[in-house]
């Protein structure tokens, strides 16, 4: 719950376009990493609380859906509350692609564990 409004505070916190970024895209990485915590950290807890109940594969669906619908929601709201922040599809990809190393590698962390 931590790591979401976190990356909820820092993803809506109007910013101003200085031209501060390292290189292009940078903040994709950013998005990318952000995500990619989040759902390694909810892989885990899932998998502690429900290692019994749910199958991997359904942790992996409902860890992952999580995070799309966040992502999705949070361009949404950069669009709406005009703070300086815009939607870009571009992050929601991002924030897919990090969910998606996030997932990896908790299904390899807590699978290698399980045996």
């Amino acid at each position: 719950m931590t790591i979401t409004m976190v990356i909820l505070f820092l993803c809506l916190w109007p910013i101003s376009h200085s031209g501060a970024d390292l290189f292009t895209y940078f903040d994709k990485f950013i998005h990318m990493g952000m995500h990619g915590t989040l759902t390694f950290v909810l892989m885990r807890d899932l998998y502690l609380v429900h290692f019994y109940n749910w199958t991997p594969k359904d942790i992996v669906a409902r860890v992952f859906c999580f995070s799309f619908f966040l992502g999705c929601s949070i361009e949404f709201l950069q669009a709406w509350m005009a703070l300086g922040r815009f939607f870009d599809p571009y992050d929601v990809m991002a924030n897919c692609v990090g969910a998606g190393v996030g997932i990896f590698l908790g299904f390899k962390v807590f699978r290698s564990r399980r045996k």
